[in-house]
């Protein structure tokens, strides 16, 4: 038996290199090929994003706060790809290619801080009472998304391994559109105040992503399987460059708990206070993909 399974082995080895050995004109490349692939992206870098202003504006006695971080997680992605490859040679090419994908955005958030303060007159004392009191609520998880079209022009070089297998190895300048969304940033309002008791309001804040146009480098190692005479299987992993560096806007604002739409009063005053600060993401620059090519 043992004999037997090293005669095979021998033979599965033997056939492996007559494959490779066959003549390089079964692999005579198409003029184009065009390709269409499907796309999945791993997670990205954990991002924070801190957000912090003054509750009580112009108080007498300094010091208030409201304040809370956001955990931004780049989670796995999908997409697609599609383009044109026009073949220069027996092993060069030139690839044009476009693609779009959505990086869902999520992350566990620690409590939004409320510290207060402020002054009461309490019956029948004449003389201000100075207080504060800090007030912890619990923040919901992370929502949003991170949309990327892309654009890329890559010298191909194709390199046959059998009259099926080739194995593709391109690069060259990637050209990136990014936009998206993310919340829920906090912002609370005092509604009602009286003899020192207060009674505040708090709403999310969701937060528009701004279009960003980003330059960088794609690098990709594609294997082909050859199907029929036009029709080829790719695999591939692509290493991309691309991050997103941008100031978020404020687009709207829902109440905590009725999650409606808050009035354009709330909306003036919470713009007043909130001054969105600069925010980084960076999704993984690895991709994977897996789809078809037609050749002619």
């Amino acid at each position: 038996m043992p004999r037997f399974r090293r005669c095979i082995a021998a033979l599965s080895a033997a056939a492996f290199l007559a494959v490779l050995a066959l003549p390089a004109r079964a692999q005579e490349p198409f003029r184009f090929e065009f390709f269409v692939k499907g796309a999945l992206a791993p997670s990205g870098a954990l991002a924070t994003y801190d957000s912090s202003y003054d509750p009580h504006p112009g108080y007498e006695i300094p010091g208030s706060y409201a304040r809370q971080t956001l955990n931004i997680d780049p989670m796995s992605g999908w997409g697609v790809r599609a383009g044109v490859t026009a073949h220069l040679g027996t092993m060069l090419g030139l690839r044009l290619s476009a693609g779009w994908d959505e990086t869902p955005l999520g992350g566990n958030n620690p409590d939004f801080q409320l510290f207060y303060k402020y002054t009461a007159w309490l019956p029948p004392m004449t003389n201000p009472t100075y207080g504060s009191r800090l007030t912890t609520v619990e923040w919901p998880a992370t929502s949003g998304r991170l949309r990327r079209m892309t654009a890329s022009l890559e010298m191909n070089f194709r390199i046959p391994l059998s009259p099926l297998w080739t194995l593709n190895l391109s690069a060259g300048p990637l050209l990136s559109f990014f936009n998206g969304k993310v919340d829920p940033l906090g912002y609370e309002e005092l509604v009602y105040e009286r003899y020192g008791a207060q009674i505040f309001r708090y709403y999310f804040v969701l937060l528009r992503l701004p279009p960003l146009t980003a330059f960088g480098f794609n690098g990709e190692a594609e294997v082909a399987f050859r199907i029929d005479r036009h029709v080829s299987l790719l695999l591939g992993a692509a290493l991309r460059s691309g991050t997103y560096a941008a100031t978020p806007e404020i687009a709207s604002c829902l109440d905590y708990h009725t999650l409606q739409e808050a009035p354009a009063e709330v909306m003036t005053r919470l713009k007043a206070c909130i001054i969105p600060a600069p925010l980084t993401l960076r999704p993984s620059p690895f991709l994977f993909s897996l789809g078809f090519a037609v050749g002619f």
